[in-house]
């Protein structure tokens, strides 16, 4: 046995010696500089394109098989420059000959110091890089044993890496944009498969479109299982910074941490403890990632710590003048996330929005018109916190102007396209100043058609109830609307929508179902179609005092001025009517209003479009009207007196129809003076119709003056 070791141990030093020996020998016969002009001509041969290699290319065979490049350029696909595609500034890699033996990789430190690769894409989408990784492909393929088996490799290291000044432009001819990426530092230790790896990284990246500037600067620690399938980075610490359009004015300062697993054999990955923080803004979370290859699931947590989003909108350039300047000081976020490639869930969601509390879940579907799907309820919500104040500078003014008179653009083209369906709960809400409760809002959208069912809510001792649709499968949306307002106090409600005193008071009740179709407000309008009704019950008009206006009336035509006393409204016990609209006409036949002293019936048009309003009504005082504008009024008591309402909504005018008024006096007071001057003998005297009976009414008796008289009396 001992002589058997003692002749391997020979035959393996003869065997080395005959190795060092030819190594020595070819390293000063061959001289790869000698294979120049070759090794051009078989790139021009496979590829087409032009290599130069300027300097001396180094070569070493023994200990280490070593290659030294610098200098050398490859020229761009046709059509595609001049400029070349790549060019090496200095490049070294070399292998140990002897582990080789072994089935051993022992590669010493990987240098590479400038390398500038310029990539594009033409203006028809083909690129300047697949001539060379297609090819590359097929004719490489796999390493292999004589045997037709694949080679074994039974170990693998490295020395380190020492990669510096690697630039990649990018251009994108087809719409113009362009990135370069300059990898001014990559950093590895020794890369020993089981071993620790330490990594330093240091990337700045352009863009053009947006125009931004990024600085990575990263470390980490590279955990390399034997198998080489399991990646890990236990301790990854980054900075990222940035600058450019869209980011805040000061640009973007980070600090990102995260445990990092890639795991090829299980094709997963998974990230934990990671954390993202820049100012108050910081992200928390982990994420797993499995079947990589195929379904792609993804699941993880998140959670978004309160922080200042009208601060970082502001540093955005979004500059956001709020009601409440502490609103959007606080928002916040938590959910959990599961992922395929068919579908994206959000479950467990908790957001914070100031005082508000949102939870729910939602989820987002593939394909072309993915399927949107949300499930959401606030605690409580004061939404008029997030608008804009209300006592508007004059810029606010000037805008808010220019924006009434630009005609809105509906995204059509998207609400086509919109899949959704999802329903959002508010228990308690402030909206425009006023007060709901148990809010629900129902919203559904498919092929087009976009529906609000329901819109629904309890709010001043009633309820509203809306159903709502808009289809825009045509070249104008269509809108149609079924609305209900029940047992709902106006006064109040009026009083907190506007802040001032309402113009009407009472419990109403709406109803309405309307069509119309249009893309600016005042033509919607125009095309509006369908019927309304409408009731309210023990209320008052206000600043209208119906009966102090006759009265008023009644003493100009004498000559008199009587001045308003008592409040300017006009009580009812009742007040009701229907409409029926055509073309943005409102037509109303049944205007019926009741009170203690009034009674009002009227028919006339709403011109919606124009904001305007004709109305005739038919007044009549019954009961005691002592108290609404004294005896002149208890002289008109059981007339009909014909009142005009006429002009715009915001400032109608109301003026009584005197010629009428005076007609229905003169009757009565006709009558009333026939009655006390004839006595019981009006009735025989009218029977007979001509005599000296009637003649002696006419005429009277005792000097009185008789009708004649009573008629020119009718006025003092």
């Amino acid at each position: 046995m001992g002589k058997i070791i003692k002749w391997l141990l020979v035959t393996v030093s003869v065997l080395v010696g005959i190795l060092v020996i030819a190594g020595l020998i070819v390293a000063n016969v061959f001289d790869p500089n000698d294979y120049k002009e070759r090794i051009v001509a078989l790139m021009k041969e496979k590829t087409g394109r032009e290599l130069r290699i300027d300097k001396h290319i180094g070569l070493t065979l023994f200990p280490r098989l070593g290659v030294d490049l610098s200098g050398v350029t490859l020229a761009n696909a046709p059509g595609f420059g001049a400029q070349p595609f790549a060019r090496v500034g200095d490049a070294r890699v070399s292998v140990k000959l002897l582990p080789l033996l072994s089935r051993r990789v022992e590669v010493d430190t990987v240098t590479v110091d400038g390398l500038t690769l310029n990539l594009a894409t033409d203006k028809s989408g083909r690129n300047n890089w697949d001539d060379l990784a297609g090819k590359g492909a097929k004719e490489m393929g796999e390493t292999q044993n004589a045997d037709g088996g694949a080679a074994v490799i039974e170990s693998i290291s490295i020395g380190g890496l020492d990669i510096r000044k690697v630039i990649v432009n990018y251009v994108d001819r087809r719409d113009g944009a362009s990135q370069q990426l300059d990898l001014q530092r990559l950093h590895a230790g020794e890369i020993v498969p089981g071993g620790d790896i330490p990594v330093e990284l240091l990337i700045v990246a352009k863009t053009s479109q947006p125009a931004i500037d990024v600085i990575l600067d990263a470390s980490a620690t590279l955990k390399l299982a034997k198998s080489l399938q399991r990646f890990e980075f236990p301790d990854l610490h980054a900075r990222v910074q940035a600058k450019g359009e869209g980011m805040p004015s000061k640009g973007v300062d980070a600090e990102l941490s995260a445990a990092l697993i890639f795991d090829r054999s299980r094709d997963s990955f998974s990230v934990k403890n990671l954390l993202l923080k820049r100012d108050d803004l910081s992200l928390s979370g982990a994420i797993d990632g499995s079947d990589l290859s195929g379904r792609q699931k993804l699941s993880g947590d998140f959670e978004l710590a309160p922080f200042n989003l009208k601060r970082l909108l502001g540093e955005l350039g979004v500059a956001l003048n709020t009601r409440d300047a502490k609103a959007l000081t606080r928002v916040g976020l938590n959910l959990k996330l599961d992922k395929t490639s068919a579908l994206t869930r959000l479950t467990n969601l908790q957001a914070r929005l100031d005082d508000s509390k949102l939870s729910g879940s939602a989820s987002v579907g593939s394909g072309e018109h993915p399927p949107v799907r949300f499930e959401l309820h606030i605690d409580t919500l004061d939404a008029d916190r997030y608008l804009p104040p209300t006592e508007a500078t004059a810029d606010d003014k000037n805008k808010a102007r220019a924006a009434d008179t630009k005609r809105p653009e509906l995204p059509l083209k998207m609400l086509r396209g919109l899949n959704l369906d999802g329903s959002l709960r508010i228990a308690k809400l402030k909206l425009y100043g006023l007060k709901l409760r148990n809010a629900v809002l129902g919203l559904k959208a498919k092929r087009g058609v976009v529906r609000i069912e329901p819109l629904a809510a309890k709010l001043y001792n009633g309820s509203l109830k809306v159903a709502a649709s808009m289809n825009v499968q045509g070249g104008q949306p269509r809108f149609s609307v079924d609305k209900r307002l029940a047992g709902v106090r106006i006064g109040p409600l009026l009083k907190d929508m506007t802040g001032d005193d309402p113009r009407i008071t009472g419990t109403a009740n709406l109803a309405a179902k309307l069509k119309s179709h249009g893309l600016d407000d005042k033509v919607i309008r125009r095309n509006l179609n369908g019927r309304a009704g409408f009731s309210f019950t023990d209320g008052s008009v206000r600043g209208y005092d119906l009966a102090g206006i006759i009265r008023q009336a009644m003493a100009a035509l004498k000559g008199k001025s009587v001045k308003s006393s008592g409040p300017q409204k006009t009580d009812f016990a009742g007040l009701k009517g229907s409409l029926k609209i055509s073309n943005g006409v409102a037509r109303n036949d049944d205007f019926l209003a009741k009170s203690p002293f009034l009674r009002v019936k009227g028919r006339g048009t709403i011109d919606l479009a124009n904001e305007t309003l004709d109305y005739l009504l038919t007044t009549k005082l019954v009961g005691s009207v002592k108290g609404q504008g004294g005896d002149d009024l208890e002289k008109l008591k059981g007339l009909p007196i014909p009142v005009r309402v006429s002009g715009a909504f915001s400032n109608p005018s109301i003026k009584p129809d005197l010629e009428s008024i005076l007609k229905e006096v003169a009757k009565r007071k006709l009558l009333d003076k026939v009655k006390e001057k004839a006595g019981g003998k009006l009735g025989e005297a009218l029977k007979k119709g001509t005599g000296a009976g009637f003649g002696d009414l006419l005429k009277g008796k005792g000097g009185d003056g008789g009708l004649g008289g009573a008629l020119q009396g009718l006025f003092k």
